[in-house]
């Protein structure tokens, strides 16, 4: 799968709540709702466990979902201006 590097960089928590005009609280319920649906259909490193953290889940999610078409770019124009 492809990986995001240099220039296309996941921007932080606080901004990616702030890009949808979320407080970062709802931003991470939503995130966490989100992992474990990937999670249970199979899309590893979304979820921590026993054998380590999560800590590069934004960007897992962010490349699954490019990878697979689940988004586009086509999609940012929907974000809030």
């Amino acid at each position: 799968l492809p990986r995001l590097t240099g220039g296309n960089e996941v921007p932080a928590t606080k901004t990616a709540a702030s890009l949808l005009g979320w407080p970062t609280s709802t931003f991470n319920r939503r995130l966490d709702r989100l992992c474990a649906k990937f999670d249970r259909a199979g899309v590893n490193g979304l979820v921590g466990d026993t054998a380590g953290r999560a800590d590069d889940r934004r960007r897992v999610l962010v490349d699954h979902a490019l990878s697979y078409g689940i988004i586009t770019v086509n999609d940012l124009a929907l974000l809030p201006k």
